[in-house]
């Protein structure tokens, strides 16, 4: 499975282009590397990461960067029911990982005839993870996922197997402790508004 990676520092666009830089890897293997940065840290430069499931496996880079983390995960969700995703959040908060989550509770618990959403809800749940439904709006269509406060996932991926057959993207934003900030508020707000899952 081919993976397409792209990063490229984020500077003022005053800047000259000859600071930007592309990386492109077609290569499944290559690591994401995250390191924790504290908030507030500004030296290390922002970059980016995109994946697209017409040329690459967006769930595998989301499991990557799920294994990186080092003192917390804040994931939001709409459709949540991937196994390898649970399986990564479960391995997660069994090595200490704090794992959070608010997930759409019309989706993933009422109208949930297979009771797939339940069975990944659940498995979070008894693996140490806290879950928790929201149901105040039509939708919870929220996807994004904070890493130590310090890194973003988002993009149009349901953390779902179903959104492998969907034409989806991912975005990792590394180095972005200002924007986790801001993320890690409406998560907080979305959480807040959410029950336990029982």
């Amino acid at each position: 499975m081919q993976v397409f990676y792209l990063a490229f520092p984020l500077f003022p666009k005053s800047m000259p282009k000859s600071f930007y830089f592309l990386l492109v890897s077609l290569s499944a293997s290559l690591p994401i590397n995250l390191k924790a940065c504290p908030l507030g840290e500004k030296h290390l430069p922002i970059t980016y990461e995109v994946a697209f499931n017409n040329e690459a496996n967006p769930e595998l880079v989301i499991t990557k960067l799920i294994a990186q983390a080092s003192s917390s995960i804040h994931l939001a969700a709409f459709a949540f029911s991937s196994p390898v995703i649970v399986k990564a959040l479960r391995e997660a908060s069994q090595r200490g990982i704090i794992v959070q989550l608010v997930i759409d509770k019309k989706h993933n618990i009422e109208g949930d005839e297979s009771g797939i959403g339940k069975r990944a809800a659940r498995s979070v749940a008894d693996a140490g993870g806290i879950v928790r439904t929201n149901g105040k709006y039509r939708l919870h269509h929220d996807k994004y996922i904070i890493i130590d406060k310090c890194h973003i996932q988002t993009g149009s991926w349901n953390y779902a197997s179903s959104a492998r057959r969907n034409s989806e993207n991912i975005l990792i934003l590394r180095n972005a402790p200002d924007l986790a900030e801001a993320y890690l508020r409406h998560w907080q707000l979305r959480f807040d508004q959410g029950v336990s899952f029982k």
